[in-house]
C-alpha cells in the first residue's frame, strides 16, 4: 500500500523542518516533491496546480517516526500557560495526524515494537493475551514495569500513543 499525503501537508512539513533547520528531512520533502507527484487524470481542472497535487511518500517508517516525533514536540510547546491548545497547536495537530496516518497500516501491536505514549517508552513483548500482542514494557526504574494494551491499538494510538524507531535507545531496558 502506497503511503500518500497532499501538497499542503508536505509544504507546511517542510516549512516546519526548514525552521529547525533538519536539512536531512528538509532534502527528502524536496525530493518527493519534485519526483514522486501521482498523475493526475486528464481531464482534472486543475492539471498543473501543484496545490491539488497528492505525492508518494518515499521515507522510511523511522523518517516517518522522526517527523512525527518533531510535530509532537511542536504541539507540545505551542500549548498556552494553563496547558490549552492555541491555534498553533490545532495546525500542528492535522499535520500530525497526517503523518500518523501513514503508520496506520499497522493496526495491531507486534513484538519488539517500539511505542511512547504520555512521555515513556516502552517496548511491546512477546507475550500474548487471547490471540493478542500488546503487553508493554516501560522503560522506567521500576523493575518489570508491564501494562496490558492487547487489543488495544487503535485505543492507543488514539490517546496519543505512537510507534517510535526501532533505533531508540532505553535507559532501564535492556535492548
Amino acid at each position: 500500500m502506497n503511503k500518500i499525503l497532499d501538497y499542503s501537508v508536505l509544504q507546511s512539513t517542510q516549512n516546519e523542518l526548514e525552521k529547525i533547520s533538519h536539512n536531512f528531512l528538509v532534502n527528502k520533502i524536496e525530493e518527493i516533491i519534485k519526483n514522486c507527484e501521482i498523475e493526475k487524470p486528464l481531464k482534472h481542472n486543475r492539471i498543473k496546480d501543484i496545490e491539488t497535487s497528492k505525492f508518494i511518500i518515499d521515507l522510511s517508517d523511522d523518517e516517518i517516526v522522526e517527523i512525527i516525533d518533531i510535530f509532537s514536540d511542536l504541539e507540545v510547546s505551542s500549548l498556552n500557560e494553563n496547558y490549552e491548545a492555541t491555534n498553533s497547536t490545532s495546525f500542528y495537530v492535522d499535520i500530525l495526524d497526517k503523518w500518523n496516518e501513514l503508520l496506520d497500516s499497522k493496526n495491531d501491536f507486534l513484538p519488539g515494537m517500539k511505542v511512547k505514549l504520555n512521555g515513556e517508552y516502552g517496548i511491546v513483548t512477546d507475550e500474548k493475551i487471547e490471540n493478542n500482542f500488546g503487553i508493554i514494557l516501560w522503560d522506567t526504574e521500576k523493575k518489570n514495569d508491564t501494562e496490558n494494551w492487547c487489543g488495544q491499538f487503535g485505543s492507543f494510538k488514539k490517546i496519543g500513543g505512537i510507534i517510535i524507531s526501532e533505533n531508540n535507545k532505553f535507559s532501564h531496558i535492556k535492548n
